[in-house]
């Protein structure tokens, strides 16, 4: 592998502890693998995101003989660090559960509403650094977060009543008496201040770091290596923070990418950084980004019948939408990661719809069951900044009872082998980490006058987190792209 000055000054190293800014396609990987493969006799944690990312950088680590370097997530260490003892793990905390009248302050004029903000306390808790969640932990929440406010106001009617809700559920999941979620033992796996032994930590992914995760691994006596991309920060609605720009650390690039060629890199590095001035982010917040010497394909009309097209939209909506444009066409789909992760049809979309149609008696849905409409529902949604369940509301409202057809037409067209495919869809987290031959971005990310619209109605950081989003979709293509409109 022919290495850039940027990657030899990256293994070469930059004393005990660094950063390094990485842009999407730069190689960050690689670059990371021959770091611990110039270190034979040093023992190295490569702690990456995901289980699918372990799998792949397992793989080549067995590939280039790296027998010194371990390669596990920060969950996987925590699972074995706290025994693994637990049988009911749920991925999150069902609202059902938390509409339990123990976990609900008794003072709270709208329970629903009560029982998403002990659960968002629960989450925030569990993903913070704080040892305890002390009196001044609501204050905290509400400072960070900047919460809508309604919720806000929930809040402060009851403080020491949503304090209590807080502790007696984290109390049921530690007894046993509830399901646990993962977050839980990786939480208390920080409490017990563990010693990894290793000599060297490499942290992928650090600009989706949770502030648990950071505080494990700074407490550790070893070189500290914290890999990321500024700009392809989207996982912050999980409370995770960008340690690449929260650690006052020295800071090495790597600006250029080999997975297009120049004529996007410039396009997606004007377009990003406009968006960052128009937010008024930090002066640190400018995108430098080159691309390798190879040609790329603009617009729709040069793409329209490359196979397969991917399809990148912003929202699970958009995948739906544009799934239904390509059904109309008679194309084969493949949706990454698979269908059933797009929720276009379960339980609570079901139980939306006959919400919307007023046919109570046929929702099975225990949190859909606790609002009076679909217009309960669509506010409850904007309170808390629910995506999913904002989704879920426009779904129901835009087709009703046509999204049973539309679904069933969708999987009809489903394929689950890609090559087999005339169109992968996606959405944009599901894309991250991969790379597509021609993409055409969905016409529902966020243009330019859209966000200078939002600046006063939402918090920077989420319009940060929408530049972003742009960011990760319009780097995924390697020889053609359709851009969003600006």
């Amino acid at each position: 592998m022919n290495l850039t000055n940027q990657q030899l000054a990256i293994i070469e190293g930059c004393g005990r502890a660094f950063k390094v800014e990485a842009v999407a396609g730069s190689g960050k990987t690689s670059t990371l693998l021959a770091y611990a493969a110039a270190r034979p006799k040093r023992k190295i944690l490569y702690l990456a995101y995901n289980r699918s990312m372990v799998r792949e950088i397992e793989a080549r680590r067995r590939q280039m003989g790296l027998g010194h370097v371990t390669v596990s997530t920060i969950h996987s260490l925590a699972w074995r660090g706290t025994g693994g003892r637990w049988t009911q793990i749920e991925s999150e905390l069902p609202e059902s559960l938390i509409l339990d009248e123990r976990f609900v302050p008794p003072r709270s004029p709208e329970p629903v509403l009560a029982a998403w903000i002990v659960k968002d306390l629960v989450n925030y808790y569990l993903n913070s650094a704080h040892i305890t969640p002390d009196d001044d932990f609501l204050e905290r929440y509400c400072l960070e977060l900047r919460p809508e406010p309604e919720v806000e106001e929930t809040l402060r009617q009851d403080p020491v009543g949503f304090s209590i809700a807080l502790r007696r559920l984290l109390s049921a999941m530690r007894e046993g008496e509830i399901p646990i979620v993962h977050d839980f033992y990786l939480k208390l796996f920080q409490l017990q201040k563990p010693w990894l032994n290793y000599d060297i930590i490499l942290v992928d992914e650090a600009q989706d770091a949770s502030p648990v995760m950071l505080d494990i691994v700074l407490r550790q006596d070893a070189t500290r290596i914290f890999v990321g991309d500024s700009f392809q920060q989207i996982y912050a609605f999980r409370h995770a923070v960008n340690a690449l720009r929260r650690l006052n650390l020295p800071s090495l690039p790597l600006t250029l990418s080999f997975r297009f060629g120049q004529a996007l890199a410039s396009r997606v590095q004007k377009r990003t950084n406009r968006a960052y001035r128009l937010l008024g982010a930090p002066g640190e917040a400018v995108l430098r980004i080159r691309g390798a010497d190879a040609w790329v394909d603009f617009g729709w009309r040069r793409l329209q019948h490359r196979r397969p097209l991917t399809i990148i939209c912003r929202s699970n909506l958009g995948v739906f939408n544009a799934a239904l444009s390509w059904v109309s066409k008679a194309a084969r789909l493949y949706f990454e990661g698979g269908l059933p992760r797009y929720s276009f049809m379960n339980d609570r979309v079901a139980s939306a719809i006959h919400l919307a149609k007023a046919r109570r008696e046929k929702i099975t849905d225990p949190l859909i069951a606790r609002f009076d409409s679909l217009g309960d529902l669509e506010r409850f949604a904007r309170e808390t900044r629910n995506g999913h369940l904002a989704n879920i509301a426009s779904l129901a409202r835009n087709h009703g009872d046509k999204t049973f057809f539309l679904y069933k037409r969708i999987q009809e067209k489903c394929t689950s082998d890609p090559a087999h495919a005339d169109v992968i869809l996606t959405n944009v987290h599901q894309a991250k980490g991969r790379e597509y031959n021609h993409v055409i971005m969905n016409d529902d990310f966020v243009a330019l006058d859209d966000l200078k619209v939002l600046q006063d109605a939402q918090p920077r950081p989420m319009l940060r987190e929408e530049a972003n989003l742009y960011y990760v979709a319009a780097t995924r293509a390697k020889k053609g792209i359709h851009l969003a409109p600006d």
